[in-house]
């Protein structure tokens, strides 16, 4: 019977370093935004040194995104620096963190007391208004909340998981649902990505499907933020969407294909104003149907979902605009999600009524 080892040639010798070794938890994440790259590193940085440190949990600590000129200040100021934070192996606890977006060094300074002394302490030293992430250990439920206008205001507070999340139905459908409500459901809520060329006009931009990835997939980096999530992944079969998949918190090699997300966006009409007929529209969502089941399928994924991003100018329901593969979709094991994005905020407020 011939041998299942992957030979490694002039690496055999390194093969029990290389199985145990981490997968690295730079490169999923490094396209998307500033704040989320920030909050997933810190997030990943505390749950590797949960996983092999003995935690001390009567701190709190603080994670400040600084600017490299600012870490340099910092660092002329004889404050103490931590260069291997990103091991796993350095104390959190009790302390500030000054840090870059990397997180893998900080400058850091020693604090005693509980949060109301951590808080004053960042107003004391003047970074009240950077994003911050307060990190309350208590294993195996650890707390940590992000501040992205800084710790002196509670604007945009959210919590950020630390442990190991279950992806569930259910969770994707709450992180696209975050996205959803905070970035995509008017386009006042849009923020830098432009899914709208002309949104009095109701004309999606041509680039409506990537700027729906993006925000998808940063809102599912800071949801499931062990896990890798996988962007435009080449295969034999085609090019993948979205999957989340853990290839950290288990044994080394060994790598779970959680789920896989193909992303549609319906459209009433193109960019230039020209017409999508309806039957056009049922055969998109057909193509989403099959390539959710064949990526999903080729990449033995536990979930299969079809994402439609609804911009056309009327809501006409999930169920019709499901119906024509609502049948296929549940003999594939391919689930069907919807989210309508309204083309103004007055639009929407007269749906809400």
């Amino acid at each position: 019977m011939a041998s299942e080892t992957l030979p490694l040639g002039d690496w055999e010798a390194d093969r029990q370093s290389i199985k145990t070794t981490g997968i690295p938890d730079r490169g999923d994440i490094s396209g998307l935004p500033t704040l989320v790259q920030f909050q997933v590193y810190v997030a990943r940085r505390i749950r590797k040194w949960e996983s092999t440190c003995n935690v001390e949990t009567d701190q709190p600590a603080a994670f400040v995104l600084v600017t490299p000129d600012e870490y340099q200040a910092f660092k002329k100021a004889q404050q103490k620096e931590e260069p291997l934070l990103h091991t796993g192996l350095r104390r959190l606890a009790g302390r500030i963190h000054f840090v870059t977006v990397s997180v893998t060094r900080s400058i850091f300074e020693e604090i005693t007391g509980d949060d109301s002394a951590l808080f004053a302490r960042l107003e004391a030293v003047g970074v009240g208004r950077h994003p911050t992430l307060i990190y309350v250990p208590q294993p195996p439920g650890s707390l940590l909340f992000f501040y992205p206008q800084g710790t002196s205001s509670d604007d945009g507070l959210t919590e950020v998981p630390v442990g190991v999340p279950e992806v569930s139905l259910e969770s994707i459908e709450q992180a696209i649902g975050a996205v959803y409500e905070n970035e995509l459901i008017t386009p006042d809520n849009a923020g830098p990505l432009k899914i709208w060329s002309s949104p009095t006009k109701r004309r999606p931009s041509k680039e409506a499907e990537r700027g729906v990835q993006q925000l998808i997939h940063a809102g599912l980096a800071v949801k499931f933020a062990p896990y890798s999530i996988r962007k435009e992944q080449s295969g034999k079969v085609g090019r993948t969407d979205l999957e989340i998949v853990d290839d950290r918190t288990d044994q080394a090699g060994r790598v779970t294909h959680h789920a896989l997300l193909e992303l549609k966006v319906l459209r009433t009409r193109r960019e230039t104003g020209a017409r999508v007929g309806d039957s056009d529209t049922r055969q998109h969502i057909t193509e989403g149907v099959d390539q959710a089941n064949v990526y999903g399928t080729d990449k033995n994924s536990k979930l299969k979902l079809l994402c439609c991003f609804d911009m056309r100018d009327n809501d006409i329901g999930d169920s019709k605009t499901f119906s024509h593969v609502k049948t296929k979709a549940a003999g594939l094991e391919v689930y069907l999600r919807r989210w309508f994005l309204y083309h103004s905020s007055k639009a929407y407020r007269a749906a809400q009524s």
